[in-house]
């Protein structure tokens, strides 16, 4: 491996003022190549899943888990033409508590429906993208903290190569997470559910959509004692907030301890100028960047004052209250990996206090706090997302240190060099394998191929937003393909949608009575859920409650009932298994479409 030789001052041909950019024709075309070959790498790792497809099934779309078929649920509106979201659980013509936001599900989707592309097409253009924009920031990242070294600009590269592939970026077990994977596929230990389990980072859409932009903001906070980075960490930080919940949080606490630690040493030291203008660059970039953001803020919470809704945010796991003393508080401090590494990073940050240092161990310290608001604040908003924050930030600043105490022994660079490509390869290795066998895939890989001759026709109903799509798993990929909303969907109707308790469970029943099932088929349906991902605290949520609640609302039904309760809808579409016969709920039904195992049925209420 060819690695360039130092000046007299120890530093690579890359090496400049402040760091961050080449400035001879040989350094900008270092990083130039460096920033394309990470990029590329990433993007690489991003579409694998779909090249994976492609070889072995001849078909190159690629559904990853139940969370991307959301995404892609809630984009569709966009993909169709639409310039705003629209809530893919409940009719148009119902209110609109939307949990997401535009930035994330509108203009990428509008575009690709633009130029002709549906949500096969749309999932490849979301994985390059974001696979790009990831590789991309991690070299300013990670060259901020490689000033001063000698092949500044190889260790860098090698580095920002690690963090790209390293599962445990994400997971938390920096470095070891490939090989206990790698053990537990050789020791035969079961199927991964989803190959994002491999390589979380590039889990659609979130992190991997959203995750650079917050890489981004925190290299910007890391040179904010300059007016431009000022500037550009206000308008990351809107970008964040517009973007991600748990990303904009974490990066308001990393800027309000900034803002006390700058303070306090000011206050220690009033004559020093240089403080007093860092500080009002923090606040600048606070007030600024909140204002950016502020409309999705405000819609959020236009959301959590609707009378009736706070109950069911609350049920959504969206500042769900904890019991005091309950153990559920408590899950996220039991982290003796996240200990370790933040000790390291306290010990090092008494040697090295570069301001990326500073910045790092304050994201990793914010996001555990965070992870653990169920201690100090007693809500869970789904808290374990804000591992999305200490895990990478942590690995970042131990990458930095191992390359800091080894960068000057002569052997090291093209050892990490080694090191670093064959940490990509065993990790693209475990992508590849766990895209080929993880079961969610498959099973949304036959979905497809057993009702994609259905769409052409249910295509031609022109079907628009208050048509109710009924039916089982296999209807959620048809569903992407039209304006219509699917009257239940597990667990989402009640996880992301804003519906009462009673109408969640209505619809359930009256899904289930319109497919045909018999009571003892309904019984037999999947995990009966009114919240997941938090604690079921109410009773009424509990699973064998729901479950009676569910069978109660289904032994009621009758035909006049189901059709009185889609009468709300324009028209109803039901996907049913061949030779099930035609939907209750009346006899106007009509065969839109069939092959040998399903039958599409529709009925016009207009």
């Amino acid at each position: 491996m060819h690695v360039p030789k130092s000046d007299e001052h120890g530093q690579n041909a890359i090496e400049t003022v402040d760091g961050s950019l080449g400035a001879s024709t040989h350094g900008r075309r270092f990083v130039v190549l460096s920033v394309m070959s990470l990029a590329l790498v990433s993007a690489g790792l991003a579409v694998l899943p779909h090249a994976v497809s492609w070889i072995r099934f001849g078909d190159w779309s690629y559904w990853s888990n139940s969370d991307h078929m959301l995404y892609g649920a809630y984009a569709k509106a966009a993909l169709q033409g639409d310039w705003h979201m629209r809530d893919p659980y409940n009719a148009a013509s119902d209110p609109q508590y939307l949990l997401y936001s535009w930035l994330q599900f509108v203009p990428l989707p509008h575009l690709v429906g633009a130029l002709g592309g549906g949500p096969d097409i749309l999932n490849v253009v979301w994985r390059i993208a974001g696979g790009l924009i990831f590789g991309a920031a991690a070299w300013p990242v990670f060259r901020s903290g490689t000033k001063g070294l000698p092949h500044a600009g190889w260790l860098t590269l090698f580095a920002a190569l690690i963090f790209i592939a390293d599962p445990g970026a994400m997971e938390g077990r920096s470095f070891v997470q490939p090989l206990l994977q790698l053990r537990a596929r050789l020791a035969g230990a079961g199927f991964s559910v989803s190959d994002d389990l491999s390589l979380p980072q590039f889990r659609l859409v979130t992190p991997l959509t959203n995750f650079p932009f917050f890489l981004l903001a925190i290299w910007a906070l890391a040179h904010v004692e300059k007016r431009t980075w000022a500037v550009a960490a206000a308008l990351l930080l809107g970008v964040n907030v517009l973007l991600y919940f748990f990303f904009w949080t974490a990066l308001a606490g990393i800027i309000a301890g900034m803002i006390a630690l700058k303070s306090a040493a000011w206050l220690a030291n009033r004559s020093d100028t240089r403080l007093r203008t860092e500080i009002i660059h923090l606040c600048f970039v606070l007030v600024v960047g909140l204002a950016i953001g502020l409309p999705d803020i405000l819609a959020k919470r236009h959301v959590q004052t609707v009378p009736g809704v706070a109950e069911i945010l609350e049920r959504m796991c969206r500042g769900q209250k904890l019991p005091a003393g309950d153990a559920f508080r408590y899950m996220y401090a039991y982290n003796t990996m996240f200990y370790a590494k933040f000790a390291v990073m306290t010990l090092a940050l008494a040697f090295w206090r570069s301001r990326l240092d500073v910045v790092l161990w304050l994201g990793a310290a914010a996001g555990f706090v965070l992870c653990n608001a169920g201690i100090w604040a007693g809500l869970e908003f789904e808290n374990f997302h804000w591992q999305y924050v200490c895990n990478p930030l942590s690995e970042i600043a131990l990458l930095l240190l191992g390359i800091r105490l080894l960068a000057r022994f002569r052997a090291f660079v093209p050892a990490f060099g080694i090191a670093a490509v064959s940490f990509v390869a065993v990790c693209g290795c475990m992508r590849a394998y766990d895209s080929s066998i993880a079961t969610q895939p498959a099973g949304y890989r036959r979905m497809k191929a057993e009702t994609e001759s259905l769409l052409p026709a249910l295509k031609s109903l022109n079907l628009d937003g208050n048509a109710a799509l009924v039916g089982p798993f296999e209807m959620d990929w048809l569903a992407l393909h039209t304006k219509a909303f699917q009257l239940y969907q597990e667990p989402y109707s009640t996880q992301l949608t804003v519906i009462p308790e009673e109408e969640a469970i209505r619809r359930h029943a009256l899904n289930g009575y319109l497919m045909g099932l018999n009571r003892e088929e309904y019984g037999k349906l999947g995990a009966s859920y009114m919240c997941t991902g938090c604690l079921p605290i109410d009773p009424d949520w509990w699973p064998e409650n729901v479950k009676a609640a569910r069978l109660k609302a289904f032994d009621a039904m009758t035909p006049e009932i189901a059709a009185e309760a889609i009468a709300r809808y324009f028209e109803v579409v039901v996907l049913m298994p061949a030779g099930k016969g035609m939907p209750r709920g009346g006899k106007s039904w009509q065969v839109v479409a069939s092959n040998e195992k399903w039958v599409l049925w529709s009925r016009s209420v207009r």
